[in-house]
């Protein structure tokens, strides 16, 4: 929970300090929030939605190899 509140999930990065300013922009967080955000406003479909989607769709993909290969080390 802790990464949402270092997004620009609840302001934009234009009112952030420097710090959390360079640590939001590039957080991938923000893509998939930002990306929601434009699908839900019925703004422009940006670069948002597909950095989001390559996001989540690699966190998937680490997350299934990891598990599969504990669940095989598990059954040794």
């Amino acid at each position: 929970m802790a990464v949402v509140f270092g997004s620009t999930a609840f302001a934009p990065v234009e009112i952030m300090k420097s710090r959390l300013c360079a640590f939001a922009e590039y957080q991938p967080f923000s893509f998939v929030n930002d990306g929601l955000r434009d699908l839900f406003t019925g703004n422009q479909i940006g670069i948002n939605v597909w950095l989001g989607l390559v996001f989540s769709l690699s966190v998937w993909l680490i997350f299934r190899i990891a598990s599969v290969f504990v669940y095989k080390k598990h059954l040794k």
